[in-house]
């Protein structure tokens, strides 16, 4: 690409934009020639993350006839036509075309593709036999053959990290060993637009392009993101067994931004990671760019992922980002969408970590070995001494101390509730509004129930009855509780879930300002002062306070989100104490209900709930029937006359048997 491919660009035309779409040697479709437009998306920011991403890009494509690409590759490319009538070309990759499962859309001359990393989805099945000095651009070398891919470079940040074995056994894919990779070289993957090969990429540090006010249409410009100033790699599930780095200097100038690597296979022993961090801290630290989106009609096919931009603001000042996901349209102009959106801050609690504590009565470090399926504790005491604590998965022994798991809320997450919208088992404040749905999102964020309610300007409570404690109770026999849920909130408004009782109140609050994306919060080790708990939670108009997985158990510590005793519930079946209700998603007010005091189904008849069939007893009542033959009842039956001058019913003779 030439420096004039750039000037031209800057250029407002339709006239002189060209397209290509290449597939094999014989077909080109192009402006002339049945293209319509094409959208390509190049991304690698996936769920507040950047390191270890291997998103594919992708291609839309529209014709106005339809060509035989499905299952095949094409090649993108996109080009200018000078003043001279000379043209030049960039080329934009190769992408597999899927299958339409849409035959409308397909004869409609549509098409939609991915790069080569659709293969990654494939499981994963490793080539190397001889572990012997084995490391991790092996391992990437190996991963890219059996893929039939060509790497770029095989030499990148912690590639001579000894890798002792094959831990992806369990039907993992090419995706989830190239994204550890990935993460291990502080870089994302993706395939090069131009040569098609792998590579491990992180941000430029030369500036690509610097746009003025008058290069783009719409500027969203958001808060700034850094500087990095702290690093965590960690198991997730095993607490105080971060390793870090940190700039205390630049917490204490900026707060602390800090970017965490969790339950990363090829560094799943201490060791490992605090050889892995250096680089990885040498790389990440002070990274620093503003959070924002622009839009332009005077595309810039050029820009990729990762490149560096300078971008003029209204006040005439500039600041610097990075393009993280560009959607790139031709349709005979050129239009870009530029986004930079900020990197989720782990908060990752440091906990027993050899760099930043001191002093400690013991040490204990987690050996997590995938390849053999064993977990090692080893215990330092403050003498010197070791403890070794071998768990296999065939031979597990566990520890637990008072520890619960069966959730005392009822109803926890409001799978049940009645046709006004009010969930049973709970008290309902009038003012406000109230949302209850299912999820996808949450699940997405890590919630096992995938529903939520939303409290605006509301509040909701439920009381639960506990033992209260006492000074009498000697501490084997105390019985702890333990409360925790997932909340969602907008930086706007405020929210909170109180546990309290008419001796003691315990809080988690988020005030204006403060933002949460399904984190987790906890209240642990409770000891009652009284017989009940009132657990009430509320947000304000403007927070969008959300909560899911709420879970109030016996134990001293947060376990896992669970339905109460007795409770099978999801958004359509809810089985209780009470009996089983089975509800429409579709049509609100239609359920049917199987109770010891009933069995009987409703329905939304003019906006008003009518029980339409129930058993009452031996009598069968029922608001309408519908019958499509006859109608037994010895020692007649009814059946329709629909043919000849007269139709009507007849009432015919029958045995007790209804033979005749």
């Amino acid at each position: 690409m030439t420096d004039n491919f750039k000037t031209e660009c800057k250029n407002p035309a339709y006239a002189n934009r060209l397209g290509k779409i290449t597939y094999g040697e014989d077909l080109s479709i192009n402006e002339n020639d049945y293209l319509v437009d094409f959208e390509m998306v190049d991304d690698c920011y996936l769920d507040g993350n950047i390191i270890g991403t291997t998103i594919a890009k992708s291609i839309k494509i529209n014709t106005l006839d339809n060509y035989e690409l499905a299952d095949g590759d094409v090649t993108v490319n996109t080009g200018v036509k000078y003043a001279d009538n000379t043209t030049e070309y960039i080329n934009l990759g190769e992408y597999t075309i899927q299958r339409e499962t849409n035959e409308q859309t397909a004869k409609n001359g549509q098409y939609e593709g991915l790069d080569f990393f659709t293969r990654l989805d494939n499981q994963y099945m490793c080539g190397i036999n001889d572990w012997t000095n084995i490391t991790l651009k092996d391992i990437y070398a190996d991963l890219c053959d059996s893929l039939g891919l060509v790497p770029k470079t095989t030499t990148f940040i912690n590639s001579d990290l000894p890798v002792y074995g094959n831990s992806y056994t369990n039907k993992e894919t090419y995706r989830d060993v190239l994204s550890d990779i990935a993460e291990c070289a502080c870089s994302w993957a993706e395939v090069d637009r131009e040569t098609g090969n792998v590579d491990l990429v992180w941000f430029d540090t030369e500036l690509s392009e610097t746009f003025t006010k008058d290069d783009y249409a719409t500027l969203t410009l958001n808060k700034k993101y850094g500087p990095v100033n702290s690093l965590a790699i960690k198991e997730s599930q095993i607490e105080g067994e971060n390793v870090t780095q940190q700039d205390e200097e630049s917490i204490a100038n900026n707060g602390e931004t800090q970017v965490g690597i969790l339950d990363n296979y090829f560094l799943n022993t201490e060791e490992l990671r605090r050889q892995a961090l250096p680089a990885i801290w040498n790389r990440i630290k002070g990274l620093t760019y503003y959070d924002c989106s622009i839009t332009t009609d005077t595309g810039k096919p050029y820009l990729k992922r990762g490149n560096k931009i300078k971008i003029q603001n209204d006040d005439e000042s500039y600041f610097e980002t990075y393009v993280l996901k560009h959607t790139f349209k031709y349709d005979g102009a050129f239009h870009s969408t530029i986004e930079s959106p900020a990197l989720t801050n782990e908060e990752t609690r440091i906990k027993n970590d050899y760099d930043t504590v001191k002093t400690k009565f013991r040490q204990v470090e987690v050996q997590v070995d995938k390849i053999n399926g064993e977990i090692k504790n080893i215990i330092e005491t403050s003498e010197g001494n070791y403890n070794n604590i071998l768990q296999t998965i065939n031979e597990l022994m566990v520890s637990i101390q008072n520890t619960g798991g069966s959730n005392l809320l009822l109803n926890s997450v409001m799978f049940a509730y009645n046709n006004d919208g009010i969930p049973n088992d709970w008290e309902v404040d009038e003012e406000g509004s109230l949302e209850i749905a299912s999820s996808p999102e949450s699940l997405n964020a890590g919630a096992i129930s995938g529903h939520v309610f939303t409290l605006l300007d509301k509040t909701v409570r439920q009381k639960v009855v506990v033992k209260q404690d006492s000074d009498d109770i000697p501490e084997e026999e105390k019985v702890y509780y333990t409360f925790s849920t997932k909340i969602k909130k907008d930086a706007t408004g405020t929210c909170y879930v109180k546990i309290y009782n008419s001796n003691e109140e315990h809080v988690i609050q988020l005030n204006s300002g403060e933002s949460s994306y399904y984190g987790d919060y906890e209240i642990t080790k409770l000891l009652p002062k009284d017989s009940y708990y009132y657990i009430e939670f509320y947000g304000s108009a403007d927070s969008n306070a959300t909560f899911t997985d709420n879970m109030f158990a016996i134990g001293e510590y947060k376990t896992q989100w669970t339905q109460a005793n007795g409770e099978i519930m999801n958004t359509q079946v809810n089985i209780n104490l009470d009996g089983i209700l089975v509800k429409s998603l579709v049509y609100n007010g239609d359920y049917t209900i199987m109770s010891p005091l009933e069995f009987a189904g409703y329905s939304n008849i003019n906006g008003i709930v009518t029980k339409v069939f129930s058993l009452n007893k031996d009598t069968t009542e029922i608001k309408k029937l519908k019958v499509e033959d006859e109608i037994k009842m010895y020692p007649l039956k009814i059946v329709p006359i629909t043919e000849g001058d007269i139709q009507g019913w007849a009432f015919v003779p029958t045995s007790e048997d209804g033979d005749y």
